[in-house]
């Protein structure tokens, strides 16, 4: 399956990380996107990062049980996440002082990358925004900031 990603920018990326020495390999990552092939792409570049659990949901009730059931480090959210979107889905979360992910980093993923809607994300909690679609290299200096 083409995925659209580059070897070469891949190969670069490992080397770069090669340098920074930072480890995913004891990350749980979750990947929420309503799209299976972003899903792929996402836990692939993952992947070749060195990170070992990447768990992917397609809607907010599953996200929300993967969070509840397992020790998520990080969540790559898609702002069309459905039904609510990623945005408000990222809001009600920092909002819920009982929730064990509350505080854990989130990452935007956004086909829209104009200033209003990066700021909504990072007013609703997010760490960061990336534009869809992902490349390793940008996905990867998000991650070792």
């Amino acid at each position: 399956m083409h995925t659209g990603v580059k070897m070469t920018e891949l190969r670069s990326v490992r080397l770069d990380m090669r340098n920074r020495n930072v480890n995913f390999s004891a990350l749980t990552i979750l990947v929420a996107d309503p799209n299976p092939h972003i899903c792929s792409i996402v836990k692939n570049i993952l992947r070749n990062f060195g990170a070992y659990m990447v768990i992917e949901a397609h809607d907010a009730e599953a996200t929300q049980r993967v969070m509840i059931e397992n020790r998520i480090d990080a969540l790559f959210c898609a702002a069309d996440l459905p039904p609510m979107g990623g945005i408000k889905f990222t809001r009600d979360l920092r909002r819920n002082p009982t929730h064990p992910c509350r505080l854990n980093p989130i990452l935007i993923m956004t086909g829209d990358a104009t200033a209003s809607s990066i700021n909504n994300a990072r007013n609703a909690g997010a760490h960061m925004v990336v534009t869809k679609p992902v490349s390793p290299s940008v996905l990867y200096d998000r991650l070792a900031w």
